[in-house]
């Protein structure tokens, strides 16, 4: 509510919060305020090991999009509705219990029930801490010891670039 105090993100700056077990519940809601300056693929506002935990992004075509990596498997869904560039939005995505339901301004625009992980929880990730900007506190370099490491590769990653206000993270 504060004019002028949105944090602004570009070419890969980021937020790094020290991972907790808060940060990484079983089912999960994450809330934010988005203006973003450009259409980019993988446009990450957030994420905790990117796919291989959870990340919240615009996709390609500046729609909102959600993965969560479960029990079951890993799961990508998106709102179906894309927002406008240099334009302030509320959005929000909840996934849990089957379901994963996407928010734009307040309203529900799409509900995915998720068949392939039905009720399972999210994976627990312990050894990243939380990345508001890009889509993962650890990059590589390239892919090279992906298969070991599972550390994601820089050129494999996607960062914000645009405004971001009042994020809000819960456990239900």
């Amino acid at each position: 509510g504060n004019a002028d105090n949105a944090y602004f993100f570009n070419e890969g700056a980021f937020i790094e919060i020290p991972y907790q077990s808060a940060l990484n519940p079983t089912s999960i809601s994450i809330a934010l305020w988005v203006n973003a300056a450009e259409i980019r693929e993988n446009n990450r506002f957030m994420g905790l090991h990117s796919w291989l935990g959870y990340k919240f992004q615009l996709q390609s075509a500046n729609i909102p999009f959600f993965t969560a990596n479960t029990t079951e498997g890993i799961t990508n869904q998106d709102a179906q509705n894309p927002i406008e560039i240099n334009q302030w939005y509320h959005l929000a995505v909840t996934f849990g219990g089957g379901e994963m339901v996407f928010y734009i301004n307040g309203s529900d625009v799409q509900t995915w029930i998720v068949p392939d992980v039905p009720d399972a929880p999210m994976i627990a990730v312990t050894d990243h801490n939380l990345a508001i900007g890009v889509g993962s506190s650890k990059y590589a370099p390239d892919d090279s010891n992906y298969e070991v490491d599972w550390i994601i590769p820089a050129p494999w990653g996607g960062y914000f670039h645009g405004k971001l206000d009042d994020i809000r993270l819960y456990n239900r």
